[in-house]
Formats: structure tokens, C-alpha cells, sequence
């Protein structure tokens, strides 16, 4: 009991997300339940009771089910959570390293957060834009032509995220 506490505390101070610990705990149940299956049928021709060994076998069927759909939905959340997060990040890099030369010093109007904003805005194929003064349309007229191709990118991969995962 003292080894499971330790282990709860360092992922609490770390901040690492539990995501073996959870896919190590789901293959155990996953076993268990598979042995329980195979007990089951093998005890098959010994008991007489339908109606009791139904019950059982659709309570094995349903258990199992749900552990490896819970086991699928967070390898699947955790990854896209992941990934989404590297793009972002990436594109925001990107965008800041092309515009380095006229950004806060230089115009105070183009900031790192105007950047994140119109990045963010961009994935989610929202519409939304900071603007920029004495300017009629949106922020990203007074970005460079590489800093827009990088901000239709953005749009794409916000716009089909998932769609290509799930085809394969």
C-alpha cells in the first residue's frame, strides 16, 4: 500500500499524465476477465443452469467490452490531445520565428498573444481576428505571405483533425 501511495504522489508532483498506469491497470482487468471467461467454459458442460450461465456470459461479454472500449477511447483522446497540441505549438513557433524581425519592438501592435490568437482562431475555423489600427481588415493582411500559408495550414489541420485518423 505504501508503493501505490508513492507512486500517486510522484505522478501528482510531476504532472505527468497517468495514461500507463491507467492502460496497465485496463490489460490487468483484461486478463482477469478472459480468465474468468475461459473458467466459465470449461465449468460449461458441468453446470445445468441456462438461465444462470446466460447471465454470467453476458455479464463477461459486457465487462470485456467496456475494457477495451475505455482502453481504445483513452489511447485515442490522449493521442489527439497530444498531437493537437504539437501542431499548435509548432505553427505558433513558426509564425513568430518569420515575423521576429517586426514584432513588439519594433510594432508594438504585433505581439506573441496577437500570434497564439489569430493561431487558435485559425484551428478552430472560427473567424475571429485582433485586427490591427488603422487597418479595415484582420490581422494576418499585414503578415507576411509564409506567416499566411502557415495560418491556411493551421486552418486545414483544425478543420479535418481526426477525419484522417479514422480511416485507417
Amino acid at each position: 500500500r505504501g508503493s501505490r501511495l508513492g507512486s500517486t504522489l510522484s505522478l501528482s508532483t510531476s504532472g505527468v499524465l497517468p495514461v500507463k498506469h491507467m492502460e496497465r491497470f485496463l490489460r490487468r482487468q483484461s486478463f482477469a476477465t478472459k480468465n474468468l471467461a475461459r473458467l466459465q467454459f470449461s465449468n460449461s458442460a458441468v453446470e445445468d443452469g441456462t438461465n444462470h450461465k446466460a447471465r454470467r456470459l453476458r455479464h463477461l461479454r459486457h465487462r470485456l467490452f467496456l475494457i477495451y472500449f475505455t482502453r481504445a477511447i483513452i489511447k485515442h483522446t490522449f493521442s489527439f490531445i497530444i498531437l493537437t497540441r504539437t501542431w499548435l505549438f509548432f505553427f505558433i513557433f513558426l509564425i513568430c520565428a518569420i515575423e521576429n524581425s517586426r514584432m513588439s519592438p519594433v510594432d508594438p501592435n504585433i505581439t506573441v498573444f496577437k500570434v497564439i490568437f489569430e493561431i487558435i482562431s485559425a484551428f478552430g475555423t472560427v473567424g475571429l481576428t485582433l485586427g490591427y489600427p488603422n487597418v479595415a481588415s484582420s490581422f494576418s493582411t499585414i503578415l507576411s505571405p509564409a506567416s499566411k500559408i502557415i495560418l491556411i495550414l493551421t486552418m486545414l489541420v483544425g478543420r479535418h483533425r481526426g477525419l484522417l485518423a479514422s480511416r485507417t
